[in-house]
């Protein structure tokens, strides 16, 4: 394994990242974007310009300096494949998440029009849009968030497993099937979709 830290919101330590794949392969044939996440609840009336063009550079500019250095790579060899995470907010939003759910929406719109720039080189791009997954941040930041809802830990809890048809939250490894399938060459026909996999939540 190829290990390159960085800071993502920053363009060149993005770009690295890409080069040290290919200076280690030869080649890229799959880029992720799962640079992302939610530490700053506001509504639209309440939020900041630092806490927006914060999550924003987060969310979105991370999978933006991502792509665009990668599809200098995968043009060229006419095939990849983009996966990028975006979220059950970019589609149905709660309250209190006016930017991440900003940033989750262009990141749909940004695939959508990828898919339809870089087919023609054998490239796909797909948005997989995960609901409450069972990870750190529902315990670390959900106190946070349930504040905005006027609620508590339990109560958003209870509040995300009940927009869910299956009664629980979503696991990693739900997640990540999702991505191998658009990864794999079986997903090749698979371009400019949005894969929920939130449990039903968006449904």
């Amino acid at each position: 394994m190829t290990l390159c830290v960085g800071d993502a919101t920053r363009r060149p330590d993005a770009e690295r990242a890409v080069d040290t794949v290919v200076e280690r392969y030869g080649h890229l044939d799959v880029v992720v974007n799962n640079v992302g996440g939610a530490t700053d609840f506001a509504t639209v009336a309440d939020i900041t310009d630092e806490v927006w063009h914060r999550t924003l550079a987060l969310n979105l500019d991370t999978a933006l300096y991502t792509t665009r250095h990668a599809l200098a790579r995968m043009v060229p060899q006419r095939s990849g494949r983009v996966i990028t995470i975006s979220s059950m907010e970019g589609r149905d939003p709660d309250p209190g998440l006016c930017a991440y759910a900003a940033a989750k929406h262009a990141l749909i719109g940004l695939t959508r029009v990828l898919a339809k720039e870089v087919g023609p080189y054998g490239i796909t791009a797909n948005c997989v849009c995960p609901g409450a997954v069972e990870t750190d941040w529902v315990t670390e930041q959900g106190p946070k968030a349930a504040r905005v809802l006027g609620t508590d830990y339990a109560g958003l809890l209870r509040h995300f497993t009940a927009r869910t048809a299956t009664g629980r939250l979503t696991r990693p490894e739900e997640v990540a099937a999702a991505v191998l399938l658009l990864a794999s060459p079986e997903g090749a026909g698979i371009t400019g979709a949005c894969i929920p996999v939130d449990g039903g939540s968006t449904v």
